[in-house]
């Protein structure tokens, strides 16, 4: 039982980080191409 409960906790916080982790990435994904579109299609026309 102590042993389940030590393996169940380190994966439960492991799933929350992860989950945290894409919330993150979601959102700066989502503000960057609403604020910074124009500037990277700017900067892949220069390239």
């Amino acid at each position: 039982m102590p042993h389940t409960s030590l393996t169940w906790i380190p994966m439960n916080v492991h799933n929350g980080l992860q989950q945290i982790i894409q919330a993150v990435r979601y959102l700066s994904l989502r503000s960057f191409h609403n604020k910074g579109s124009q500037e990277l299609f700017l900067l892949t026309r220069i390239n």
